[in-house]
Order: structure tokens, then sequence, then C-alpha cells
């Protein structure tokens, strides 16, 4: 499994599925101050959803370990501690995995799990609960719409 081929499952769901206003990949977009996200996704109530991809388990387990700010934060936020530090980092965090590959007990109890099959078909293992209630601002709206139409033109070239 490839992370291109969750990266386009994650697109035909939120975008053709739920249908939420924007997404993009590889971004830094909305979550800043946390880094590169592999795939960022804005609901239609102006919820931001961050989803990391990893393709193995020793990706996903590294990720805790070269990551460990992040992660604390995540956890906290979703205590309702720091909120006012966090305003820029997504409302939501879900990890997406091939299927199987990790168990849902193995994720923060924070965060979502998804798996993406062989043949592309996602499911929703758990759901994230919410980090923060901060909505996304239409300037974030803009920046996203702005980073996924570059990475369009660039495909196309």
């Amino acid at each position: 499994m490839t992370e291109k081929k969750i990266i386009h499952a994650l697109y035909k769901h939120y975008i053709g599925t739920t249908r939420h206003k924007c997404a993009v990949h590889n971004t830094t977009v909305l979550i800043a101050k946390s880094g590169e996200a592999d795939f960022v996704t804005v609901s239609p109530s102006n919820y931001v959803t961050e989803v990391e991809v990893k393709v193995s388990r020793g990706d996903y387990l590294a990720d805790f370990r070269n990551k460990p700010k992040k992660h604390y934060g995540y956890q906290n936020l979703a205590k309702g501690s720091g909120v006012s530090k966090w305003i820029n980092y997504p409302n939501y965090f879900c990890f997406a995995v091939p299927e199987g590959m990790i168990k849902a007990a193995d994720v923060p109890v924070q965060y979502g799990l998804i798996y993406i099959s062989k043949t592309g078909a996602l499911t929703i293992v758990r759901r994230p609960k919410i980090l923060h209630r901060n909505k996304a601002t239409s300037k974030n709206l803009e920046t996203v719409a702005h980073l996924l139409s570059y990475k369009v033109t660039n495909l196309l070239k």
C-alpha cells in the first residue's frame, strides 16, 4: 500500500462522500506550528481535520518518537488545557493506514483511525474526539484553496 493510494482514498471520501469544503495534501496550512500534514480537510461547519498517513507499523511508531511535542499538545487539547496556545491546530486528528496495520487500541483515545483496504475502500474504525472548537477562518480557507489549485496546476505540467 502506498501513501498516494491512501491520499486518493481520503480525497474520494472527504470531498466526494462527505462533501467537505476543501482538502489538500502535504501542507502546513492551518497547522503550521505542528509541521507538515499529510492531509487536511475542512468540514462544512469549518472544522479542520488533520490526517496523518502511515504505510508501515514502524512509520506509525516513529511518529510518536519524532513528534512528541505535537502529540503531547494534541492529547492535552482534548483534555481542555492550553487551547489558546493551540488555536491554529486542527479540531480533529486521525491516522489513515492500510487495513489492519494497527488496531484502535494502539491509537491514543483522542485520535481517529481510518483503514484503507487494498481496493482503496475507506473504513472509519474510530472517529476522533474534538480537540478544540475554534473554527477555520475565511483566510484559512482561502489559503487551502490557493494551495490546492497550485498543486493541481503543477500536476498538469
